[in-house]
């Protein structure tokens, strides 16, 4: 992971290494898992074999039973109210289809209701920013169709075919995304409000976990042979302005707080308010990652 984190930072990493260390990271997940399946199918004393795989499915359901049970700082979120047993479906659909890359016979609810479970469906659907649309439109159950491009197997498959400039464009949308995409959900947060704006609040901690790089890049690769340019386009256009607010935001602080409250003074209420509490939010450090706030002067 080393390898992979240097390189994403600029330094001189041979891209063959780099190829060979994302393709080795992806595999090692994707063993995880089966071997994961294979002890929960061990623990039922049933031979997957000679059921024909039954123990194996049945496996995963119970997999995914514990995980949506699961409570805590490394837990799925809990922005909507769901039953338990969609939880666990949910849980097991997202399983099935992006950790194994498996086409799944699934309904427009249990899309809707996935949306629901990662805290993005109505507010991802609703909310705006500048007049612009909401960032997730279509169908829900247009999801399931993404397996073959964003799915671990599929991930794996386009490391080890990526060319080096495929790797180079992966690299500048990856660091885009970790850098950026967890701040801008922050001060969107701040701006609205809104802990769960836009749906926004499981990518804000994405900074303090590096490792899902190892992942993150692979996935870009698919996407980018899948002739996703377009998205990927949007995804880093929209980031591309906020390390200009971040620097906006650094130079507010040094003002003198008469300066601050004279230039809002003219501004709709609204706005000095979402104003305010940008500052606020990056005085209290909750703009950075934790541990690197800002000191009240």
């Amino acid at each position: 992971m080393l390898r992979v984190l240097l390189w994403l930072d600029g330094f001189p990493i041979a891209l063959a290494l780099v190829r060979e260390a994302l393709a080795t990271g992806v595999q090692q997940v994707l063993t995880l898992f089966q071997q994961a399946i294979a002890e929960a199918a061990s623990s039922q004393q049933r031979d997957a074999k000679e059921d024909g795989g039954g123990a194996n499915d049945e496996a995963v359901s119970r997999i995914a039973a514990v995980l949506a049970a699961k409570r805590g700082a490394r837990s799925l979120p809990r922005h909507s109210r769901v039953s338990a047993t969609e939880r666990a479906r949910s849980v097991e659909l997202l399983l099935r289809t992006f950790a194994l890359g498996q086409r799944v016979d699934a309904t427009p609810h249990d899309a809707d209701t996935i949306e629901r479970v990662l805290g993005v469906g109505r507010r991802g659907r609703r909310d705006t920013v500048d007049g612009s649309g909401p960032w997730l439109v279509g169908p829900p159950e247009t999801l399931f169709d993404t397996v073959e491009v964003l799915s671990l197997p599929a991930a794996l498959q386009a490391v080890r075919a990526a060319t080096d400039a495929e790797l180079e464009t992966a690299r500048g949308v990856a660091m885009a995304v970790l850098r950026y995409l967890p701040l801008m959900a922050r001060m969107m947060a701040a701006t609205f409000d809104d802990d769960n704006y836009a749906g926004f609040a499981g990518v804000q901690p994405l900074d303090q976990h590096p490792e899902i790089a190892m992942i993150m890049v692979p996935v870009i690769l698919s996407m980018l042979q899948a002739g996703w340019h377009d998205q990927l386009h949007d995804i880093t256009a929209a980031l591309a302005r906020v390390p200009e607010l971040s620097a906006q935001t650094e130079l507010l602080l040094q003002l003198p707080a008469k300066t601050i409250q004279a230039n809002l003074a003219n501004q709709p209420h609204d706005q000095q308010q979402a104003v305010q509490r940008i500052i606020d939010a990056a005085i209290d450090g909750k703009l950075n990652p934790p541990g690197r706030g800002l000191d009240r002067p």
